[in-house]
C-alpha cells in the first residue's frame, strides 16, 4: 500500500486476515518496553548507532536505541515530510528543541542534511543562549522556518517581541510537533507572524514509535502506512455521508520495518478521530491523551477555539479546572 505517498485508496484493502492476526498479539504498553530493554541490554550496546531515551517526565525513562535499519526508514519518513514544505537553497530551518537523548531530533537533522536544507539547532539556556541570541541567529542566517513545539514557539516569539528595535524576521513557515495542534492554534500563530505564514502540524510520533504521520493542515495527519499498522481500538463510528464515516478511539501502532525495540500493537495512550472517505486517504486527527479525556476535562480543541477567538494574538494562557 502506498497511501503514505498519497496514492492509496483505503476502501480497496481487505483487512479481515490482518485483524485476525493482530488479535493474537498482546497489546504493549510502556512497561512492557522497559522490561524488553532491560532484557536486551547487551544487544542494544552491540548494535545501536544512536542511544536515546524518553524524557522520564511521566515515570521511569524508556531506552529507545536506534540501529541502522530504523534510523534509515525514520529518516526517510522525515525527509518526505520536510520535502513537502521546504526547498533547498531557499529555506533554512531553526530546530528549537532541547534535543538531548531524542531520536526524533537526530533523525530530523539527518533528513535535512540529505535534503540539503540548511539548519541550526538552538535552545534557550540561561547564561549560554538567551532569547536575544536566538533572535540574532534567526536574523543572521535569515531563517525561514522554525521546527518546535507550539508552547515553545509561543515563548520564543513572545520574548522576541519584547526586544526593542528589532528588524523583522523572515519566517514564513512554522512546523509544529510534540503537542496537539488545533486549527485555532494555527490561526493564532498567523496573527503573531503574518497571515501568509504556513503553520502546520508537522509530524506525529514519539521516541518509542518513531515518526508515524505527517501533517496536512487543519490539525490533521496522513499516516506512513508503508512502515506501520494503525489500529483504532474500541472505536466509536459516526456516519458522515454514504461514502464517508469517522472512527474515534485509542490508537495502537505496530512497526512493519525492523528495529532494536520491536513495536507490536503499542498503545500510544492517545485518542484519535480518523476520517474514512471513499477514494481518499485516511486522515488522522489527534484529540488528546486518553487519561485526560477520560477524566472529563474540556477538549483542548474547544478550549483553544475559545481562547484564540479574540482579535489580538495570544502568547500564553493558563486553564484551571475546578469541580462544581
Amino acid at each position: 500500500c502506498e497511501q503514505a505517498r498519497g496514492r492509496c485508496e483505503p476502501w480497496h484493502i481487505n483487512d479481515a486476515d490482518l485483524e485476525s492476526m493482530l488479535q493474537d498479539i498482546p497489546v504493549q504498553n510502556k512497561n512492557d518496553l522497559i522490561d524488553y530493554a532491560e532484557e536486551n541490554r547487551n544487544s542494544f550496546l552491540e548494535n545501536a548507532l544512536l542511544f536515546s531515551e524518553t524524557s522520564g517526565t511521566t515515570g521511569k525513562p524508556l531506552q529507545t536505541p536506534r540501529g541502522m535499519i530504523e534510523l534509515n526508514w525514520n529518516t526517510r519518513n522525515q525527509m518526505y515530510a520536510y520535502s513537502r514544505i521546504l526547498k533547498k537553497k531557499q529555506d533554512r530551518v531553526a530546530i528549537i528543541h532541547p534535543g538531548m537523548l531524542s531520536p526524533f531530533i537526530e533523525a530530523t537533522t539527518f533528513a535535512l542534511m540529505k535534503l540539503e536544507v540548511g539548519y541550526v539547532k538552538i535552545f534557550p539556556i540561561e547564561g549560554v543562549c538567551d532569547y536575544r541570541r536566538i533572535y540574532e541567529v534567526l536574523v543572521r542566517y535569515e531563517i525561514t522556518a522554525i521546527m518546535t513545539t507550539p508552547s515553545l514557539a509561543l515563548k520564543v516569539l513572545y520574548e522576541i517581541k519584547k526586544l526593542n528595535d528589532c528588524p523583522a524576521l523572515k519566517l514564513n513557515k512554522l512546523l509544529l510537533t510534540g503537542e496537539v495542534v488545533s486549527e485555532a492554534c494555527e490561526a493564532n500563530f498567523r496573527k503573531i507572524l503574518n497571515a501568509e505564514c504556513n503553520v502546520v502540524a508537522f509530524i506525529y510520533g514519539g521516541s518509542e514509535t518513531a515518526s508515524l504521520m505527517y501533517g496536512v493542515g487543519k490539525g490533521q495527519y496522513l499516516p506512513f502506512l508503508e512502515d506501520f499498522i494503525f489500529e483504532i481500538v474500541d472505536g466509536e463510528v459516526t456516519i458522515v455521508a454514504h461514502d464517508e464515516y469517522k472512527v474515534k478511539g485509542e490508537l495502537h501502532v505496530t512497526w512493519l520495518k525492523g528495529g532494536l525495540l520491536p513495536i507490536k500493537r503499542y498503545n500510544t495512550n492517545d485518542m484519535f478521530e480518523v476520517t474514512v472517505k471513499k477514494h481518499h486517504p485516511f486522515k488522522f486527527k489527534p484529540l488528546g491523551r486518553i487519561k485526560t479525556l477520560k477524566e472529563g476535562l474540556p477538549s483542548p480543541f474547544r478550549l483553544e477555539e475559545l481562547i484564540y477567538s479574540v482579535a489580538d494574538p495570544i502568547f500564553n494562557y493558563a486553564v484551571n479546572c475546578a469541580s462544581v
